[in-house]
């Protein structure tokens, strides 16, 4: 047990410096632990680094790429693990240990799963540095690439080895990581390994011999690699040409990225009878970058079908016709709502009344005509015979000055001459025993029965030098309210 949580069931397969287990949770989960003791580790620092390196492989978007799910450190116990996917399957090295050689197009096939996982990890800045066919799992879904455990981040923030040490399978080792130069590392180191564990599928054989893996590794370091047609004469040439271009001494002439090695892969596997393949991901991962924009697809294309969820039929005469009808029809919609509501539509403005109410209208306009606009109003001045003989009941003057009181509409008013100056109204006495005490006091209603004489309210005191005269009470009424007493 591992943490009082995971359950070692068997043991899967034992590396350099690690052990790998089929393991169960204690919650039912099964996962694939890779155990690392600090002694095949060369100390705990080296582990420390692994298991950072270790999730690298997470910033990889590629489902060839096993996920590092949890990592512990025991410095009691002296080891540390990661706890990964369980695959089923095998490796390619246990299919070449039990089946052979491989045929010339699976093998090529194989590395055209291989190259399209690592185009992904070297777009996130990040190389394998340990691709060989042991870490190269074969399931039924699919190619699986293990180990990014020694992975190494280009981007500066990742340092798992310091110079001078070399981390890897000697054999399908670059020059340049062997020789332990880690600031030559590059995505061509990668390009490198693929080419010689394609040469090892096909042939049994690595490109360089040596007893021990140290004068491997010598040999690795500061011998070119023999051509794959010296080693094995009977290798296709269009096979031959890739070998020795990824494995070329000179990283300026290998292979420029892992797309051109994909482009080269798939073409010689067409040419040797293998199943054509695309050079660009499919619709549903992503567009290809080199589709130009606003070209429409060919009749026969499927691009952009399964991602926007569109037909791929070219559009016809008129389809076009019909989407430009609708666009001029929209923005001539927009630009008449625009003018309504900026109140540009002249009949809204300009309309008049009918004739027959301009023709009621032409005794009112005659006797109070409208002033001119801009201007100050001008004083109105009524005729008191006028204003006697109206019709309107015109306002009485209540006993208490109120210009607002009017007579029931069962008494006649009698007309008064408001020019001559009037006394003021006697106050009606009342008692509470008197009938007349519910009467209203106003002086319309005396009036009206003959008790006080209507008169206008008394003029105000004036205050200044000069004296007003009488005040007439036609001449407030229709005043402003700002100017009335």
């Amino acid at each position: 047990m591992l943490n009082d949580k995971w359950h070692l069931d068997e043991l899967l397969g034992v590396g350099g410096m690690a052990a790998v287990y089929a393991a169960t949770h204690r919650n039912g989960s099964r996962v694939a632990i890779k155990l690392l003791p600090f002694s095949l580790a060369t100390g705990p620092e080296v582990c420390q680094r692994l298991l950072r390196e270790g999730y690298l492989a997470n910033r990889i978007a590629h489902p060839a790429v096993v996920r590092v799910l949890d990592d512990h450190i025991d410095y009691e116990r002296e080891f540390a693990y990661l706890v990964m996917d369980l695959l089923h399957g095998e490796t390619a090295r246990q299919r070449f240990d039990a089946q052979g050689t491989f045929e010339p197009v699976a093998a090529l096939e194989l590395m055209i799963e291989l190259t399209d996982c690592l185009k992904a990890a070297h777009q996130a800045n990040i190389i394998h540095r340990d691709i060989k066919p042991e870490n190269l799992f074969l399931t039924e879904h699919g190619l699986k690439v293990l180990d990014f455990g020694i992975a190494r981040a280009l981007d500066g923030n990742s340092s798992l080895t310091q110079t001078g040490t070399s981390l890897g399978t000697p054999a399908y080792m670059s020059p340049e990581q062997a020789r332990g130069k880690q600031a030559e590392l590059s995505i061509k180191s990668d390009i490198y390994s693929v080419g010689a564990t394609l040469f090892f599928l096909l042939t049994g054989e690595t490109l360089h011999q040596g007893e021990n893996p140290m004068e491997l590794m010598v040999k690795v370091a500061w011998t070119p690699a023999p051509s794959a047609a010296t080693l094995c004469p009977s290798l296709p040439a269009e096979i031959v040409e890739i070998v020795d271009r990824c494995c070329a001494f000179d990283p300026a002439a290998r292979y420029s990225d892992a797309h051109a090695l994909e482009a080269a892969l798939i073409e010689a596997c067409s040419r040797l009878g293998g199943a054509p393949r695309q050079t660009t991901p499919p619709a549903r991962w992503s567009l290809a970058p080199n589709t130009p924009l606003g070209r429409e697809p060919a009749h026969n294309s499927t691009m952009d079908a399964e991602t926007i969820g569109l037909s791929t039929r070219p559009w016809n005469s008129t389809a076009r016709l019909l989407v430009a009808l609708g666009i001029l029809f929209t923005v001539a919609l927009t630009i008449r709502l625009v003018q309504i509501n900026k109140g540009r539509e002249p009949s809204a403005r300009t309309s008049s009344p009918p004739q027959a109410v301009q023709a009621q209208l032409e005794p009112v306009r005659a006797e109070f005509p409208e002033p001119a606009r801009n201007s100050a109003p001008t004083p109105i001045e009524i005729n008191a015979a006028a204003v006697a003989s109206s019709p309107v009941p015109r306002p009485q003057v209540d006993a208490s000055g109120s210009p607002f009181a009017s007579a029931p509409a069962s008494a006649a008013a009698p007309s008064v001459d408001l020019a001559k100056p009037n006394h003021p109204p006697k106050p009606h006495k009342t008692s509470l025993t008197d009938s007349s005490a519910v009467k209203p006091t106003s002086a319309s209603f005396d009036q009206a029965h003959g008790d006080v004489p209507v008169a206008p309210p008394p003029a105000p005191e004036s205050t200044s030098k000069k004296k007003l005269g009488p005040l007439r009470y036609d001449s407030f009424r229709d005043a402003p309210a700002s100017t009335a007493p």
